[in-house]
């Protein structure tokens, strides 16, 4: 018990809400392998960072929050291809 994060039940929540939202990613990768046979899929790239947050509809984005979310994705995107070197 000492190793573990539940230290309290908003930790054990957000645990749980981690290996949750984990699986739901998973199973989206899973359904795209499944839907092209064909394809040899070699690379997942996600996110190193969590997009900035404009509210439940993604159409409240500011030009700011776009600009991020582009930056974040090219950096990414290189960093993937540095890894593939």
């Amino acid at each position: 018990m000492r190793d573990t994060d539940w230290k309290d039940a908003n930790a054990f929540h957000d645990r749980k809400n981690d290996i949750y939202n984990f699986y739901g990613f998973m199973e989206d990768v899973l359904r795209i392998t499944r839907g092209y046979p064909g394809v040899n899929f070699r690379h997942i790239i996600a996110p190193t960072e969590n997009p900035p947050d404009h509210g439940y509809i993604p159409i409240f984005a500011t030009l700011e929050n776009i600009k991020t979310e582009i930056a974040l994705g090219y950096t990414d995107g290189l960093k993937a291809i540095e890894m593939v070197k």
